[in-house]
This record gives structure tokens, C-alpha cells and sequence, in this order.
């Protein structure tokens, strides 16, 4: 997976920066629409990179602006984690980077620990040494408490629980999708987890990163 971690790095030019002093771009920043396979299958079509520009066609509703806070990542702030519609939410201890190149989401220890004690069956798994949710976590009985929702620009965009739940590890216990990288001052990830379920726009000219809802991923109500 091509990663745009480094797009505003100084140095080595990017892809991205010599098409835009070769005046190949209509504007500077791209769009990423990630495309989830079906189940138990895999595809071809892992996604589109739209350069210049982004596409509209696959966007519902608007794009929300999160501001970079750092010139040098694709580093945003993310005011709020959200656990369903209104279950329950808290302020994240760290900032967060939008990134292809990461599979996961990766959160600090401390985030981890309180996402998951609101979860179905989440915990930090003394067996397996990982964050596990039951595996029937995505049941209508979890309604309202089951997918995760982060705030980009104002506007709250989810991941589903049948996302959430990365893989089987026993008849009870599956390895969840969102894990932690340790505790300390690190940054956060939002990976390809979160960024298969929206459309992000990494826009190099505004140092933003927008991100919209698609009209190919279903909208989540709880």
C-alpha cells in the first residue's frame, strides 16, 4: 500500500510535489477512496487515487476540514472517540496521523483501555497479550454501543464493528482492529480500518485533511 505519511516531508521531492512544479495538477492534493472486498473474497479493485483533484461521485454529504498541526506529517488533532450514536465518548490523549500505509488504527495504551471497557466483551486479553471484543459484537443485542466513531472536522465519521473485529482468535474472542502502540507521548493512526469506511481528500496546498462519507460504504446509524 502506498503510504502518504511522508507527502510533506522536506528533502526528497514526492510523487506529489514534482507533479505539481511540472504543472501536471490541476490542484495540490489527491483523494484516497480505499474499496473494502467482499467477504471472504479479494479484489482487484483495492481502491482509486484520484491526483489533482477528488471524487465527487463517491462522496454523500460534505467534506469536514481537520487543519494540520504539523507541516511535516499528516498529523491532525481528533477531538473525540465516540462509542456508538451517544453511549459514550472521551478526548483522546494524543494527536492523531491519517495514514494508507498502516493497516490498523493505533491508539495510546491508556485510549485503548477506555475504548474497550466500552465495548462488547473488550478488554486488554491476558492470554493473547492483545485488545479482543466478542466476536458477536456486531448482534443488533449491542445496538447503540457497537461501531466506533472519530471526530474530523466537527463531524463524526464510524467504523463499523464488523470492522472492528480483525480476527478470530477462539469461539468467544476475536483480535480487535484498533490496538495500541505502547504508552509514552507517541501519535495515533488512523489507518486503513477507518479509511476504508470514508473518503479523504489529503489536501497539500491547505495542509488539511478532509474527509467525507461514501455513497459505496453504508452509513451507520448507531
Amino acid at each position: 500500500m502506498l503510504s502518504v505519511l511522508h507527502v510533506l516531508t522536506a528533502g526528497t521531492k514526492t510523487i506529489m510535489q514534482n507533479m505539481w512544479s511540472d504543472s501536471l495538477l490541476k490542484q495540490d492534493m489527491f483523494g484516497v477512496q480505499l474499496i473494502k472486498d467482499s467477504a471472504g473474497t479479494s479484489t482487484s479493485n483495492g481502491g482509486k487515487w484520484t491526483f489533482g483533484g477528488y471524487d465527487t461521485s463517491v462522496i454523500r454529504g460534505s467534506l469536514s476540514t481537520a487543519s494540520l498541526v504539523q507541516q511535516v506529517w499528516w498529523q491532525i488533532n481528533v477531538p473525540s472517540i465516540r462509542v456508538g450514536t451517544s453511549y459514550s465518548s472521551f478526548t483522546p490523549s494524543t494527536t492523531f496521523i491519517v495514514d494508507t500505509g498502516t493497516t490498523l488504527i493505533l491508539l495510546s495504551k491508556s485510549d485503548c483501555d477506555t475504548l474497550y471497557s466500552n465495548l462488547p466483551g473488550g478488554q486488554l486479553n491476558g492470554q493473547y497479550g492483545v485488545y479482543t471484543l466478542w466476536c458477536n459484537a456486531t448482534s443488533s443485542t449491542y445496538t447503540g454501543r457497537r461501531n466506533v466513531y472519530f471526530d474530523i472536522g466537527g463531524s463524526y465519521f464510524g467504523v463499523p464493528a464488523a470492522d472492528l473485529l480483525w480476527e478470530t482468535l477462539d469461539n468467544e474472542n476475536c483480535y480487535g482492529a484498533i490496538q495500541s502502540w505502547g504508552s509514552g507521548n507517541g501519535i495515533s493512526i488512523l489507518g486503513d480500518v477507518f479509511l476504508k469506511n470514508v473518503y479523504a481528500v489529503f489536501d497539500v496546498g491547505n495542509s488539511a485533511v478532509r474527509v467525507a462519507e461514501r455513497t459505496d460504504v453504508t452509513a451507520l446509524t448507531d
